[in-house]
This record gives C-alpha cells, structure tokens and sequence, in this order.
C-alpha cells in the first residue's frame, strides 16, 4: 500500500499525525492511498520521502516491495 499526502501546514501535519495509529488518517482530503507492487515518483524540484522509517529528499524515487529495491536519484 502507497499513501501519499499533499503539501499541508504543520496544524494540520499534527492532526493527521495523531490519526495514523487507527487508520484514521484516510479520511483526511489531503492523504491519498494506493494499491501497488512499486512506484516511480518525479518531480521538478526535490521531493521528501518516507519508506519504512527512512526520510530523505530527491528528484526521483523509485520504490518496490522490498526496501533493497528501494533507489533514490539525487
């Protein structure tokens, strides 16, 4: 499963923070969830990522099921 999340302010981030540990985060118009083996993410400028407690910034993001096929291009 892939969620994604729009640009927020931080009182929203904080709200939706305290939703994730019973799924209610879902809900929020901002937060979109996706069924998907792998996804390939490009943006114009660096885009910040999380993957199973990993957090960085790149351009392009390159995710699959296992976290060794995980390649991040700066």
């Amino acid at each position: 499963m892939i969620t994604t999340v729009e640009p927020i302010n931080r009182w929203l981030l904080l709200g939706l923070l305290s939703t994730l540990f019973f799924a209610e985060h879902t809900r929020f118009k901002s937060v979109h969830t996706y069924h998907a083996s792998a996804v390939s993410l490009e943006g114009e400028t660096l885009l910040t990522y999380q993957v199973d407690g990993s957090t960085g910034r790149a351009k392009r993001i390159e995710i699959g099921r296992e976290i060794h096929f995980t390649t991040f291009l700066r």
